[in-house]
């Protein structure tokens, strides 16, 4: 998630602010980003382990709404300004066609992000969701809602392969003929 929130950071600075992108996005502050980020879940999950177990999960619902809407609002705003952009096309070209390949090349990549943030997203979700009914069941219960949210959340993997071999234009071309052949 951490890494997630910083490709979106990442992608929206390059898309809305290109010309300060270099100033604002460093390797130091990215890693202090990701650190601190990684150190925080590291610690609220060595505390579940000697607390309680039920930390965690009060941790991961309440880090997954906020980490939802700031990626909703930054993506909203990256294809904001794609519709805005993509509206006057001849305009651009005219101007900067140096400056309309990179913003292209860009929006390419927040589109990629974008799908990924989703699959991630929909696969935690379930985590944020079960954690008010996973207090007020039974025990038998609980562990049928944590087993499949588990199993939703370790699906992850899985998704994101499928994306990524899904909106590449080749490999579902290559796709197509297996599927030709073995049916």
């Amino acid at each position: 998630m951490v890494m997630l929130s910083a490709l979106t950071m990442d992608r929206y600075i390059a898309i809305l602010h290109p010309y300060s992108y270099c100033k604002i996005v460093t390797k130091k502050r990215v890693l202090l980003y990701v650190g601190s980020g990684a150190a925080l879940i590291a610690l609220v999950a060595s505390l579940s382990v000697f607390v309680q177990r039920l930390i965690i999960q009060y941790f991961t619902g309440a880090i997954i709404l906020p980490f939802f809407v700031l990626t909703v609002t930054a993506y909203r705003k990256i294809f904001k300004v794609i519709k805005n952009s993509s509206r006057y096309p001849h305009e651009s070209k005219a101007r900067d066609p140096e400056r309309t390949k990179l913003l292209l090349k860009e929006i390419k990549q927040a589109k990629s992000c974008f799908i990924v943030v989703i699959g991630f997203v929909i696969c935690l979700l379930p985590i944020a969701l079960a954690v008010p009914f996973v207090l007020i069941l039974d025990r038998f219960d609980a562990d049928a809602i944590r087993i499949w949210v588990i199993t939703c959340f370790v699906s992850n993997s899985l998704v994101n392969s499928m994306l990524f071999f899904w909106t590449k234009k080749l490999l579902r071309r290559e796709a197509r003929k297996v599927l030709k052949t073995l049916c």
